[in-house]
């Protein structure tokens, strides 16, 4: 049991309710959590980018911060620090952090977005803006409102003159009661979110009418019924152990090599990283995060372990995953990217908790080595495949009756 002191003890402060608001102060352990959070996201965060936060002032009994990890040792001293929680884009993230800024742990991370519109309500406009592109009010229009947050009773920050043009930041993010896509943007020194339509009409309109982002030179575009004709060859790579992935943006592959796991950018073909692995250590699976945050490599020795990808896309050491038995023929993550499962040389199955590593469970119906996982597009529904072509479905069983 965690021994919780008065934040007017440990830090000078008043104590905090459950949840705060955004008018009161963290402590400034929440910088480190921010820098954290930012590398896991993929794009700096501020306080004023989450949904909301709390925190509370903690004496942990050891220096895990109440959320050891298996195989991994602790002080056993008490250890002061603060508990914060994060939510981002729907998403709860679990931090701990010491007083003295040494030891920062990502405890777990909870909750997925919704998508923004929902593919089977027909009520909303079909978004044509894209972040990162230029939007305009029409021209025959009225003023756009800019507020604070995406939602009609929000607080009115400014207005967007018919004409005027801005710059897309953020979103898509549905209000439900007025079936309204908001997109976040900044325009003459004001940023906060503005209404894309409703019903049949559209208030703003992308300067590229297609809605799609405007890509970087030599960057791939997406390959689309309309362009299918002119695909051609973006690289031809020597992979002799025949295992990659590709990043959700499409900037990225990761190759399996002799000595590790090689990061390629495919504009130009040039090698990011390498990393290696330890004598006798060779890499068997590897996959990327579907939210483009995070790749995960599985190797001969049964090891997994996550790499974050920063916004320049530099990789850093992220969570070991310790108790899997067998090497690791195959890897697959869910959609909202809190989840891994990996296949085993042994028929098992198994799911990992993406924050902390934690092994969550283990599927063993198959008698065979698994060689291929994957995840339905929606994370109902897990499939796993070996090599005499036997399949296998797991999911969550509804309830009859």
């Amino acid at each position: 049991m965690l021994k919780r002191c008065l934040l007017l003890v440990c830090f000078g402060l008043l104590l905090i309710p459950a949840f705060a608001v955004f008018a009161q102060q963290p402590p400034d352990t929440i910088g480190v959590v921010l820098a954290d959070l930012s590398k896991q996201v993929g794009k700096t965060i501020a306080v004023t980018d989450l949904d909301n936060w709390s925190f509370s002032g903690e004496i942990f009994p050891d220096t895990s911060l109440g959320c050891p990890q298996a195989g991994k040792a602790y002080a056993q001293v008490q250890t002061s620090g603060v508990q914060f929680i994060l939510i981002y884009q729907g998403v709860s993230y679990d931090y701990r952090v010491s007083a003295d800024k040494n030891i920062i742990v990502l405890c777990s991370s909870t909750g997925v977005t919704p998508p923004c519109p929902p593919p089977d309500d027909v009520a909303y406009l079909p978004p044509r803006l894209a972040v990162g592109n230029q939007g305009r009010v029409v021209t025959t229009g009225i003023p756009n409102n800019i507020r604070q947050q995406p939602g009609s009773s929000s607080q009115l920050l400014g207005e967007i003159p018919p004409g005027a043009t801005f710059n897309v930041s953020g979103g898509p993010s549905c209000s439900t009661l007025d079936k309204i896509v908001w997109w976040k943007v900044d325009y003459n020194g004001i940023s906060g979110w503005t209404a894309e339509g409703k019903d049949k009409d559209y208030w703003i309109e992308p300067l590229t009418l297609t809605g799609t982002p405007i890509p970087p030179p030599n960057q791939p575009q997406a390959i689309t019924p309309a362009n299918a004709a002119q695909v051609k060859t973006l690289a031809d790579l020597q992979n002799p152990k025949g295992a990659a992935a590709v990043s959700a943006n499409g900037q990225m592959l990761a190759l399996i090599i002799d000595s590790g796991v090689q990061i390629i950018k495919i504009d130009g073909v040039s090698v990011v990283t390498t990393l290696t692995t330890g004598v006798g250590v060779q890499p068997t699976s590897v996959a990327f995060d579907p939210l483009g945050r995070f790749l995960v490599i599985g190797d001969n020795q049964g090891n997994l372990r996550t790499w974050l990808i920063g916004a320049d896309g530099t990789l850093s050491d992220g969570v070991q995953f310790v108790g899997h038995s067998g090497s690791v023929n195959t890897l697959a993550i869910n959609a909202a990217g809190t989840l891994i499962a990996s296949g085993s040389t042994s028929g098992a199955v198994y799911l990992w908790d993406v924050g902390t590593g934690t092994l969550l469970n283990t599927l063993s119906n198959l008698a065979v080595p698994v060689t291929f996982i994957q995840f339905s597009q929606n994370s109902m529904v897990l499939i796993a495949s070996g090599p005499q072509g036997n399949v296998i479905a797991w999911g969550i069983p509804t309830s009859a009756g």
